[in-house]
């Protein structure tokens, strides 16, 4: 069983490419599964704590985001561990597909197998590939269910 389950984000360099697909220690906080447990309860009121701790105008997706929180504050610091917290790790190939890995995935031909996709909407207006995708995406998961 787990507690979460959350998949790695990618390891990307200092311009923001593509290294790898998973990161070595940090997570992707955009898409979590959670068992409703105490333990998950009090881990989401820490995270909430420690995010209040800092201005709005500080908690942004460049600085200081819930992710740069939850990985530098939670992760980094052991507290998933010392509060018993059980990890499954999703694929961020296939649950948790970042516009930085795309180009990656096409290359290998594995984007087909992606069924989430976690990008902004000014990550994709412009890219007609994500529109595509999403529309594969729809077609795959209505062919399934009829």
């Amino acid at each position: 069983g787990y507690d979460i389950a959350l998949a790695r984000r990618p390891k990307l360099d200092s311009d923001m490419n593509f290294v790898e697909f998973q990161h070595d220690r940090h997570f992707n906080t955009g898409v979590i599964a959670f068992q409703s447990n105490s333990k998950v309860f009090a881990l989401i009121d820490l995270w909430f704590k420690i995010i209040d701790q800092f201005e709005d105008d500080e908690v942004r997706s460049d600085l200081n985001c819930d992710q740069t929180i939850f990985n530098e504050q939670i992760v980094d610091k052991g507290l998933l561990q010392s509060m018993g917290i059980q990890i499954k790790t999703f694929s961020n190939q296939i649950w948790n597909v970042r516009p930085t890995v795309y180009n990656e995935l096409m290359a290998k031909s594995k984007i087909s197998s992606a069924i989430l996709i976690h990008a902004r909407e000014h990550e994709i207006s412009k890219k007609n590939k994500w529109v595509k995708l999403a529309s594969k995406i729809k077609q795959r998961i209505i062919s399934n269910i009829q």
